[in-house]
């Protein structure tokens, strides 16, 4: 007699737990679910507001401004702000000087094109996908540039990058301070080369090779 009244007391105790249990399940998926989500801001228009805003300095020539929302650039013909997501493209007589606030500033030639990828604090991005263009890096922001299949970053000083129009060449001249360069060989190994003041490199887009050229 003992031992079933043992089992009962146990065996009710056991569902006791069990509503008990699902009672508190039930109640925090109910406060889960009256929770509101949580809201994320994002914006086609304006890049996020914690990146670094640049501006035109000057301009002269035909030069095309890309937007964040379009896909073909619109004809500018006086400085303008510009930000993250958008892009610069100079035609045969175009000449701009663009500047990042105490962090970059970039002289971009005839016949080229460049985006602004990223301007966080963090690292500002560029990529140039066509022409020259001269990079000064001004401050502590890390500065680098993606051309093709190349990534450059600026150590320190002013580099030149020309992408050629008709050879599968993108050069890179450091006139002062010095840079890193990264890219994927064919093997899909990356390969990492430093370029020190006064030396250029050549990379061809081809077949993934790049050399130091002497001073």
């Amino acid at each position: 007699m003992k031992n079933v009244l043992v089992f009962i007391t146990y065996f009710l105790l056991g569902i006791f737990l069990i509503f008990s249990f699902r009672k508190v399940t039930q109640t925090i998926t109910s406060q889960q679910l009256k929770s509101p989500l949580p809201e994320f801001s994002f914006s086609l228009d304006n890049a996020p507001s914690e990146s670094l805003k640049g501006q035109i300095l000057t301009l002269s020539g035909d030069v095309g401004w890309q937007s964040r929302i379009t896909t073909e650039p619109a004809k500018i013909t006086k400085p303008i702000p510009i930000q993250q997501g958008e892009g610069i493209e100079t035609l045969d007589s175009g000449v701009v000087e663009l500047a990042f606030s105490n962090s970059a500033d970039i002289i971009i030639d005839p016949k080229t094109e460049i985006n602004i990828i990223q301007s966080l604090p963090a690292n500002i991005l560029i990529g140039q996908n066509s022409g020259l263009a001269n990079y000064k890096k001004l401050g502590e922001v890390p500065l680098s540039v993606r051309s093709n299949d190349l990534l450059v970053k600026i150590n320190q000083g002013e580099i030149t990058i020309s992408v050629s129009e008709k050879q599968p060449y993108t050069t890179v001249d450091v006139t002062n301070g010095s840079a890193t360069v990264g890219y994927n060989d064919t093997n899909f190994v990356t390969q990492i080369l430093d370029i020190t003041s006064g030396k250029s490199l050549l990379f061809n887009t081809d077949n993934k090779k790049a050399k130091i050229l002497k001073d």
